[in-house]
């Protein structure tokens, strides 16, 4: 699989649409990428990923850390 077509994570956004756990269930046509395949998929703040401005410091520091993890 090429790389782009291979995320390494993947982040589901509580808005502006809701996703949650029963999502996840739906990304099975990816199950060969190493976002799955390592569990590397993160439901997250949703204000952090669209909300620019006086957010942005605080959302770059929660992604910073999500990532560092892995």
């Amino acid at each position: 699989m090429p790389p782009e077509r291979a995320p390494e994570v993947i982040l589901l956004p509580d808005e502006p649409y809701r996703f949650g756990p029963k999502h996840r269930a739906s990304l099975g046509p990816l199950a060969d990428t190493p976002a799955i395949r390592d569990g590397r998929v993160h439901l997250v703040d949703g204000k952090a990923l669209s909300w620019y401005g006086p957010r942005t410091p605080d959302a770059l520091d929660y992604f910073a850390g999500l990532l560092a993890k892995l």
